[in-house]
């Protein structure tokens, strides 16, 4: 494969755009910038976990199901794989992606700005 010049220090390389030392500072600072988003942070891992316990403990591994009007959704079925929503409802991986795809999207396009001028 032939060299190029890396982008940053300009040293031969053959990966596309960076040599490797210039990559990892990169791939580095671009995790720096990112940080964690806050509602993920330690507090909600275990909030989360807490409140998945709770639903083990009372209903089992059952997940509620999730449906909406005009979207037939699931139903109450088995499922191991149970996650906490942001609206700290217990549902499986698969309910929660479709209630994501479905009404989360039409909520956040119907509602109003923040009084305050902040987006949302």
């Amino acid at each position: 494969m032939p060299q190029r010049p890396c982008i940053k220090c300009g040293g031969p390389t053959p990966n596309p755009t960076r040599c490797e030392p210039c990559r990892r500072a990169y791939e580095r600072g671009r995790s720096k910038q990112r940080g964690r988003r806050e509602e993920y942070a330690g507090g909600w891992r275990h909030h989360s976990q807490q409140l998945r316990i709770e639903w083990i403990t009372i209903h089992g591994y059952q997940c509620p199901g999730w449906t909406m009007p005009n979207y037939p959704g699931h139903g109450p079925h088995p499922a191991t794989d149970l996650v906490v929503d942001h609206d700290l409802g217990v549902l499986c991986r698969s309910c929660n992606s479709s209630k994501a795809a479905t009404h989360d999207k039409e909520r956040k396009r119907t509602t109003p700005p923040a009084s305050n001028g902040t987006p949302n």
